[in-house]
């Protein structure tokens, strides 16, 4: 006597959908730590991505320790990457301090702020103000090496181009491989119109700024007005708003001085119109 066969059925997927679903779910939670933190997480997002599908597949205590490594590890890189971020700005803020401490001297010598560079008779520019400045930073014979009756790129000065004083660089361009070609140039810079501390004509004394010192800006790092630290070339105001970047050394700051001697930073939320008055001696701003 035959037997009736036993019907089969089509095999499906084990788990097919639930699998897709928690390995969906398990990227979506991996992905976390660059949304908070930014892309500078993206190994963290990969290792818990990893870590999740291992738990998937049974291995629970591989999972575990990963999950356990990654977590130190990305407390340990925030923390010395929030250090050296501190470190950078401390370091960035000391030299703007010390370059406008030397132009509050240079202003109680000679009785108003240096111009922002000199001219001969027929209006060229030969020198910047940081040259003007040397002697009230402690490098009063550098100064006397730099003949400044003739231009700075002058052959009879370009043997002192090397000798770029340190105050003049921000450790954070150093230290960013994005700006670590920047030889002898620098990008603390003043901005120049008739309404700032930097007027060319007739540079005004600290009691012509009736602003107030503290809310009046001396200096201010700039990467897209970056020169050759002897070169006498200054943004104006209006160029200075114009090309306004934050994309810098010190993330969306821009770090600047004001002539009391204070450092500020300037953050990308500001516009425009409330970044302009802050380099005006005569205009009421507070920032």
């Amino acid at each position: 006597m035959n037997e009736d066969p036993v019907p089969t059925t089509r095999s499906r997927p084990r788990y097919s959908v639930r699998l897709l679903c928690a390995t969906i779910a398990i990227i979506c939670v991996a992905l976390v730590p660059v949304g908070y933190f930014g892309w500078k997480a993206i190994i963290s997002s990969v290792c818990l991505t990893i870590a999740g599908l291992l738990l998937l597949g049974g291995q629970r205590a591989l999972a575990a320790t990963l999950v356990v490594i990654l977590t130190t590890g990305q407390i340990l890189y925030i923390a010395a990457d929030g250090a050296r971020g501190s470190f950078l700005r401390s370091d960035c803020s000391s030299k703007l301090k010390s370059l406008t401490l030397a132009i509050i001297n240079y202003e109680t010598v000679h009785g108003h702020l240096p111009p922002a560079f000199t001219s001969d008779a027929s209006g060229k520019a030969l020198h910047s103000w940081r040259v003007l400045i040397l002697p009230f930073l402690g490098e009063t014979e550098l100064y006397e090496k730099i003949d400044l009756q003739k231009p700075w790129d002058h052959p009879v000065n370009v043997p002192l181009h090397d000798q770029m004083p340190e105050v003049f660089c921000c450790a954070a361009v150093r230290y960013h491989s994005r700006w670590q070609s920047i030889g002898t140039t620098t990008a603390f810079v003043v901005v120049v119109d008739e309404t700032t501390a930097w007027s060319v004509d007739s540079p005004p004394s600290l009691n012509a700024v009736t602003d107030g010192t503290a809310h009046t800006i001396a200096i201010v790092e700039s990467e897209k007005h970056r020169v050759h630290w002897m070169c006498p070339a200054t943004p104006t105001l209006d160029s200075f708003v114009e090309d306004l970047d934050f994309d810098g050394p010190h993330g969306h700051y821009i770090v600047a001085s004001t002539l009391d001697g204070m450092v500020r930073l300037i953050g990308d939320d500001k516009t425009d119109q409330q970044i302009r008055p802050m380099f005006t001696i005569d205009k009421s701003d507070a920032y």
